[in-house]
């Protein structure tokens, strides 16, 4: 764990995705012993002190990466579904949320989005790419996790939607490190194998 990480935050990799784009699970691409949900787990823990949640996805292949994984509560229902899960055992906590498809994701990064998150703060961090705002990284207050759950349980989908006003558009320094990868040729080489 790195010296600046926060010990009240809470990382939470989704690797529940179906994956039909890419045609295999994004979680276990590149080497076998460090495929991509370790290695974004890596980054994750560098920053958030409070530990790494694995959500959804092949809880056995996970758990012997050595990852702290939990079933997804809700499976198929979006990374909300995901959030949820995970902000229903850690009540008013702050997390950093990442997809599994980040290839180039880095510790710098994260901790850019982390740091721009008040501890406690009612409302969320979120990066933009090319005026886009991308959700498979993102940083939500406790108080806005915690109304995550509610809404998510009142029948909301939709992580923008539940995010909503209360968000804070960050731009990392390079843009390319938050790039997801949703078909093989959006894959850095390494991982293509």
């Amino acid at each position: 764990m790195a010296v600046s990480s926060r010990p009240d935050l809470v990382g939470v990799l989704l690797t529940g995705g179906s994956s039909r784009r890419m045609g295999r699970d994004k979680a276990f691409l590149g080497p076998v012993d460090r495929p991509l949900a370790a290695r974004i787990a890596g980054v994750l823990t560098e920053v958030c002190g409070g530990g790494v949640v694995a959500v959804g996805g092949d809880g056995t292949r996970l758990a012997g990466l050595g990852l702290d994984w939990r079933p997804d509560d809700h499976p198929g229902s979006g990374p909300l579904g995901g959030i949820a899960t995970v902000a229903r055992t850690h009540p008013g906590t702050d997390l950093v949320v990442a997809a599994c498809d980040l290839p180039w994701i880095d510790a710098p990064t994260v901790r850019q989005l982390s740091a721009a998150l008040e501890p406690n703060a009612p409302g969320a961090v979120y990066v933009d790419r090319d005026g886009r705002a991308q959700w498979s990284l993102v940083a939500i207050g406790g108080p806005l996790a915690t109304q995550a759950v509610a809404r998510f349980d009142a029948g909301e989908r939709s992580l923008g939607a539940v995010l909503g006003d209360a968000v804070v558009e960050l731009t990392p320094a390079d843009p390319q490190l938050i790039a997801d990868a949703d078909r093989p040729e959006d894959l850095p080489p390494e991982l293509r194998t």
